[in-house]
C-alpha cells in the first residue's frame, strides 16, 4: 500500500529543512493526519534546529491570520529536565485557536 502525505499526494522526499519541515506539521494539523515524529526523520535532532523548525511554523501560523497570544516554559526545575533527559528549560509561542473554546455554563473553561 502506498503512503501518502497529510495532503494527499505521495511522497517524494520528506523535507529535511525548517520552513518544509513545519509545512508539513501545518498540512497534519490542518488533515487532522498523524505523522511520524519528525525525530524519525531528522534522528539526534538538535534543540537548536528543533526551534527553527517551530519558529518557521509558528511564522507560518501568523502569516494565516493566528495571532500571538503569549509564551510557554516547560522543564523549569531541575528535577524534571533530569528525568526528561534536557539540560535547561525548554520554551514555545502561544497562538490564538490553540486553547479549548469556553462553553456556556463550563466553569472550567471560564465561562459564566
Amino acid at each position: 500500500m502506498a503512503t501518502t502525505t497529510p495532503s494527499g499526494a505521495s511522497p517524494a522526499a520528506p523535507p529535511s529543512d525548517a520552513q518544509g519541515l513545519a509545512r508539513l506539521l501545518r498540512l497534519a494539523e490542518r488533515d487532522r493526519q498523524p505523522i511520524p515524529p519528525i525525530t524519525e526523520r531528522l534522528p539526534g535532532l538538535a534543540p537548536r534546529v528543533a526551534y527553527d523548525i517551530q519558529q518557521a511554523l509558528v511564522g507560518q501560523c501568523l502569516d494565516e491570520g493566528a495571532r500571538l497570544e503569549g509564551y510557554k516554559l516547560g522543564f523549569t526545575s531541575l528535577a524534571k529536565q533530569a528525568a526528561m533527559g534536557v539540560h535547561e528549560p525548554i520554551h514555545g509561542t502561544l497562538l490564538s485557536g490553540g486553547r479549548p473554546r469556553a462553553r456556556a455554563g463550563d466553569p472550567a473553561r471560564g465561562a459564566a
